[in-house]
């Protein structure tokens, strides 16, 4: 009796172009954005009258292998020459410290640096060996 061969036909469905098992896209990132605390506190806060409410500032302690190019100073003094336009739905700024899995794809085409989404600016810091 003959048996079929074990993986010798071609897929041919939507999956035939993608050897990966699940849907989620590699983004080094987003483990960190997500492990910031709720109960986290701002190292501080911008206010101005056009926006609505404060935009928060929320830094972590960098990684030994990164450098973060910008400190919350130079976030206000940005924040501060900004028409109030551009920030209105703005909530909170974040200043990345890097992570191992970040530096282990910071040659690839997954490096950026910084994001935003929903109302939020994440910052990221730099890996040493770029420089």
């Amino acid at each position: 009796m003959n048996r079929p061969k074990r993986g010798g036909g071609t897929r041919s469905n939507m999956y035939s172009g993608s050897k990966f098992s699940n849907w989620a896209g590699f983004n080094p990132y987003r483990s960190e954005f997500e492990s910031f605390p709720a109960t986290m506190r701002p190292v501080a806060r911008f206010e101005s009258p056009g926006l609505s409410g404060p935009v928060s500032i929320f830094v972590r302690k960098p990684h030994p292998e990164f450098i973060r190019p910008c400190d919350v100073d130079d976030v206000l003094r940005v924040l501060e020459a900004m028409p109030g336009e551009y920030l209105e739905g703005l909530t909170r700024i974040c200043l990345l410290g890097g992570t191992n899995k970040q530096l282990r794809s910071a040659r690839g085409s997954s490096f950026h640096f910084g994001s935003y989404e929903n109302g939020e600016i994440y910052l990221t810091a730099l890996p040493r060996g770029l420089l």
